[in-house]
């Protein structure tokens, strides 16, 4: 059987700290001092944007000033997302080698590494639908989105569920 670490461990108030250990979890995993790892998290209220984004095209600024939500970059790429404590964050880190995406594009990697989720939304009477790259719908409506980074031989991959985040906020808050 094959080793896996699995780590509960957040920093709701800071999300920063929370998306730092992610990048600390990749470098780990391809010094080979960790085995692949799975981990689950949380971040407070924030709108966390993708590494290719303009901040002021996605994020009412003044809003989040005046409301205190945190904004912060994260190192993947991907879209902006608003995030409150009725979120699961997840995070997959793994080698490009290692069996589950070996020889995968980048399309099939999220379809494999969101099959997860998947599963446990099937199992609790929901018909999740995969919709690439990386979001998985139920009704028609995205209740998951990921994003990946790709480096020296590494795969990051995280996302977020939504379970009961303040949606009205959320719309507010991204443009």
């Amino acid at each position: 059987m094959e080793e896996w670490r699995f780590l509960e461990l957040e920093f709701p108030a800071n999300p920063a700290v929370n998306l730092a250990i992610d990048e600390a979890i990749l470098n780990a995993v391809l010094e080979g001092s960790v085995p692949p790892t799975f981990r689950l998290w949380r971040n407070d209220r924030s709108v966390i944007v993708g590494r290719f984004q303009r901040i002021r095209d996605e994020v009412d600024l003044d809003l989040c000033m005046r409301e205190g939500i945190s904004v912060v970059r994260r190192i993947s790429g991907g879209g902006a997302v608003y995030q409150d404590l009725g979120n699961l964050n997840y995070t997959i880190v793994l080698t490009d080698g290692h069996r589950l995406v070996k020889g995968l594009g980048v399309i099939e990697s999220y379809r494999v590494l969101c099959s997860w989720l998947q599963e446990m939304l099937k199992l609790m009477g929901l018909n999740p639908e995969f919709k690439p790259p990386g979001n998985i719908l139920v009704n028609g409506k995205k209740i998951s989105g990921s994003a990946q980074l790709r480096r020296r031989g590494g795969i990051l991959h995280h996302g977020t569920l939504l379970v009961n985040a303040d949606l009205s906020l959320m719309k507010k808050v991204l443009k």
